[in-house]
């Protein structure tokens, strides 16, 4: 029977994902009226919760093989997982109905497409992760609750700059004060046996730090101060050995400014400039050399250095369009399979129609957070929605890149579906935040739709009492004559 179902699910897979991406372009492109936006809205739902019945009923037809293979037939720790998974999945979408019914659900559709995607691969690949990811997602969206609350106050956005500059800092170092290295990046911190990235919450205060600094008047003052702090961070991670990190940091200050001033020179002097800085890199930082040689050629070390983006070219091509079927590949010969290389998984097992799908679903996402931030009038949360659009774009495209060997491998995980706390905690944040500021947007454009409705009466009634008065003018200058 399971093998039945993984052969149905590998052209179910593509399908569903195309539904769910044609329906969410259509909602941004067309822009219907606001009955045909909720209609859709429901039919994505719809889709997601028939992705995640196909997806579970492929897990109970593995345990029912399993179960024939073994003799046990019911894994409890299994059974609790999905019961948690399913309980979180419908909490989220009750709270946004009802405690934050504002939300955009096109983008937390988004959001809910990519979870489930993420809990199927992670219960396939590694179930102790799975069960960790499921608490990952109700503390990400118990944050992301908050953030909505405290972001309904104005006086969040009226922090200065150097208070998330502050926080960048001290974050960025405590990779040094309470080291615990990985893969050989000195990126994380371990305290009491809590581990986490800090680089993952820097990319949020970096953001807030530059959205703030380019309010100024004077250009190239805000330019030369944001330089210098970029210039910093840089060198941090560098030492760190972070170099998804640090190129991250470098896109985001390099469209930021470019945003800013819109000045060719920044465009094309930064291109030069990151072109410079990856050739000193490689010329005096070995792990940069070695990354980039690998990059050149995997093939001269198969076994070694190379050994992880080859099984990833293997994995893909092993796929093909439509993949070997969820349970039919062999990702245990990718490394990393759970976060960094998750993408090879997904286009050994489901294809690479549905990768590309999944690509159109972050496309979709940057799109709609660009236009929001083009309508935004307030030029902070204008800057704060394009930091965080390129963001996740720029992460999306480094880790997808290095996976099929577009751009030199970094350890970068993919937004909500990759497995990792601190990645999947400030995904949850971001989101949360570009909700607050389309919050705001659309009650400030409430405001001046109330205000030109004010504005249209007031002047209404002013010619009223305009025409009353020279009616009364007119009366006055008629004069009767007494006949006896």
């Amino acid at each position: 029977m399971f093998q039945v179902a993984a052969l149905i699910a590998r052209y179910l897979y593509p399908v569903i994902l195309f539904a769910f991406t044609a329906m969410g372009f259509y909602l941004y492109l067309v822009k219907p009226s606001a009955s045909t936006c909720r209609d859709f809205y429901v039919y994505q739902l719809v889709i997601i919760v028939l992705f995640n019945l196909l997806s579970l009923f492929l897990i109970l037809a593995k345990m029912i093989e399993t179960g024939r293979n073994t003799g046990e037939w019911l894994d409890m720790e299994r059974i609790r997982i999905v019961g948690i998974y399913l309980a979180e999945m419908i909490l989220m979408y009750v709270l946004l109905c009802t405690v934050h019914r504002n939300t955009n659900r096109l983008l937390w559709n988004c959001v809910y497409m990519l979870l489930s995607v993420s809990f199927i691969l992670l219960y396939r690949l590694n179930i102790e992760e799975a069960g960790k990811q499921v608490m990952w997602i109700a503390i990400g969206f118990t944050a992301a609750n908050m953030v909505l609350l405290i972001f309904r106050g104005r006086w969040i956005w009226k922090i200065p700059s150097w208070f998330f500059l502050g926080i960048s800092l001290g974050l960025i170092l405590l990779p040094f004060i309470f080291p615990s290295e990985a893969n050989g990046a000195l990126n994380w911190v371990s305290v009491k046996g809590i581990s986490f990235q800090p680089s993952e919450f820097v990319k949020l205060t970096f953001a807030f730090f530059l959205a703030v600094l380019y309010t100024g008047k004077n250009k190239l003052t805000s330019v030369i101060e944001a330089g210098v702090v970029t210039v910093v961070l840089a060198l941090v991670l560098l030492k760190q050995n972070d170099l998804g990190a640090l190129l991250i940091f470098g896109i985001l200050a390099w469209m930021m400014t470019y945003d800013y001033t819109g000045w060719d020179l920044v465009l094309w002097g930064g291109a030069l400039l990151v072109g410079l800085a990856g050739l000193a890199a490689y010329r005096f930082v070995s792990h940069v050399q070695t990354r980039f040689d690998i990059w050149l050629d995997p093939w001269t070390d198969i076994n070694g250095s190379g050994y992880q983006i080859i099984q990833s070219l293997f994995a893909i091509v092993n796929g093909g369009w439509f993949g070997l079927g969820l349970y039919q590949g062999v990702p245990g010969y990718i490394p990393v399979n759970t976060s960094d290389m998750i993408f090879s998984v997904i286009a050994e097992e489901m294809g690479m129609i549905c990768c590309i799908e999944l690509l159109l679903i972050y496309l979709l996402m940057f799109l709609f957070v660009l236009e929001t931030g083009r309508r935004e009038r307030n030029t902070f949360r204008r800057n704060l929605l394009i930091a965080f659009g390129v963001l996740f774009m720029s992460q999306t495209f480094i880790i997808v890149g290095g996976v099929i060997k577009l751009i030199p491998l970094t350890g970068v995980t993919l937004p909500f579906i990759s497995y990792g706390g601190s990645s999947l905690f400030s995904n949850f944040v971001t989101i949360a935040i570009i909700e607050a500021v389309i919050r705001l947007y659309r009650i400030d454009r409430e405001e001046a739709r109330k205000r030109e409705r004010e504005s249209i009466r007031n002047k209404e009634i002013k010619e009223t009492v305009r025409s009353l008065r020279e009616r009364e003018d007119q009366l006055g200058a008629f004069h009767f004559e007494d006949p006896f």
